[in-house]
C-alpha cells in the first residue's frame, strides 16, 4: 500500500501542475484547450495526491504535509547496522572507530568502544602457580590447552553464531603468562581489530608479565587489574596514564585446578587466615629490604651460585639453576 500511495501522490502532483498551467495558458499540443478540462485535470491531481498521501504511513510524511519517498530495501539493509560503530582514544589521544561485534553480546561496559567480557560469563580464572613458574621461558606454551570444542562453546554462550575469519580471537582474560587458566570462565571472544582490540590487550599482557617477573608488581594484583578492567590497566601500565577504572575496584579472582589437578583458590577478602597454598599464590606484602641487603631482579643472570638477595619488594632470592635452565638466575627458593 505504501508503494501505491507514493505512485498516486506523484501522478496527482504531475496532473496538478499540468492542470494549473493549462488553466492559465491552454496547451493545444496536449489537447487541453478548454479551461474547464484543465480545471478538471487540476482537480483530479489534487484528489490523487490526497489519496496517495492518505495511503502512506505517518512516518513517511514530513511536518509540512508533503510526502517523503519510501526507502528501498537496499537502503533499509544499509542504514540499520547490527552493531554501532564507536570511537575510543588511541595511543596518540585521537579517536578512531573500533571494531564492533558482528553478532552476539560483547559488552562495552561503561567505556564506549572498548569491548569487555560479560563478567557473569567470564569473571576470570587462574591456575595455582608461583612467580618462579610463570617466569620460566616457554611456560605459557606448556599449559595452553583450549580445544576447538571449547572455543565453540565460548562463541555460543556469547550468542555469536557466525563471524568472518579474523573478526575475533578466543582470549584468556587473565593471560596464561601471569597465571590465567584454560577454564571457560577465563575465555571470551575478543574482537581483533580496533584501538581496543586483541593486539592492544597483548601489549598489556606482556607488560604485566615483565613487571611481575622483575618483582615490581605482585602477581595477584596483576591478575585482579586485568580481570577487573583490562583497558584501564592498559592505560595505567602501558600508556602510563593514571586513569580510574571504569568498572570500579575489581573483586577477587576465582581460581580453578592447576595443571597438576591440585584444586586451590586465590585469597578472598574474608576473616579466615590464608592457607599455605594461598600464600604461595598471593604472598603477603613484606617490608622493603634494608640498605645492607643485596637488591636483585628476579630472573636476571647471577653469580656465584648459592648467593642470596632480595627484590625491591622484599622477596627472598637465591642464585641457582632450575630443572629446565642450567644457567644461574635469581630465583625464589
Amino acid at each position: 500500500m505504501e508503494t501505491v500511495g507514493v505512485l498516486l501522490a506523484l501522478v496527482g502532483m504531475v496532473a496538478f501542475v499540468i492542470g494549473a498551467v493549462c488553466v492559465v495558458y491552454p496547451i493545444r499540443r496536449l489537447r487541453v484547450s478548454n479551461r474547464r478540462i484543465a480545471a478538471g485535470v487540476l482537480l483530479a491531481g489534487v484528489v490523487l495526491f490526497a489519496v496517495g498521501g492518505a495511503l502512506l504511513p505517518p512516518s513517511s510524511r514530513t511536518s509540512g504535509g508533503t510526502v517523503a519517498a519510501s526507502p528501498t530495501a537496499t537502503q533499509v539493509a544499509t542504514n540499520v547496522p547490527v552493531s554501532q560503530a564507536t570511537s575510543v582514544p588511541n595511543a596518540n589521544g585521537s579517536a578512531s572507530p573500533s571494531a564492533g561485534n558482528a553478532t552476539g553480546n560483547i559488552d562495552t561496559g561503561s567505556r564506549p568502544g572498548v569491548p569487555m567480557p560479560d563478567p557473569r560469563l567470564t569473571p576470570g580464572d587462574t591456575f595455582t602457580v608461583t612467580v618462579t613458574q610463570i617466569c620460566v621461558s616457554g611456560y605459557s606454551a606448556s599449559v595452553r590447552d583450549v580445544p576447538d570444542s571449547e572455543k565453540t562453546q565460548v562463541y555460543a554462550q556469547y550468542g555469536i553464531t557466525s563471524h568472518p575469519t579474523g573478526a575475533y580471537e578466543i582470549d584468556h582474560l587473565i593471560p596464561l603468562e601471569i597465571g590465567g587458566s584454560n577454564d571457560i570462565r577465563n575465555l571470551w571472544p575478543q574482537p581483533e581489530q580496533g584501538d581496543a582490540g586483541s593486539l592492544v590487550k597483548d601489549k598489556l599482557e606482556n607488560k604485566l608479565h615483565a613487571l611481575v617477573c622483575a618483582g615490581q608488581l605482585d602477581l595477584a594484583v596483576a591478575q585482579r587489574e586485568i580481570a577487573g578492567d583490562w583497558y584501564s590497566a592498559y592505560l595505567r601500565y602501558v600508556l602510563n596514564t593514571n586513569a580510574p577504572s571504569a568498572a570500579g575496584s575489581p573483586g577477587p579472582v576465582a581460581a580453578t585446578s592447576a595443571p597438576l589437578n591440585v584444586p586451590t583458590a586465590l585469597p578472598t577478602p574474608t576473616d579466615a587466615a590464608p592457607t599455605a597454598t594461598q600464600t604461595a599464590v598471593a604472598p603477603a606484602a613484606t617490608a622493603a629490604p634494608a640498605p645492607s641487603q643485596n637488591v636483585v631482579t628476579a630472573g636476571a643472570f647471577c653469580s656465584p651460585g648459592g648467593a642470596t638477595g632480595v627484590t625491591k619488594t622484599g622477596l627472598q632470592m637465591v642464585c641457582t639453576t632450575s630443572a629446565t635452565d642450567s644457567r644461574n638466575r635469581w630465583r625464589q627458593p
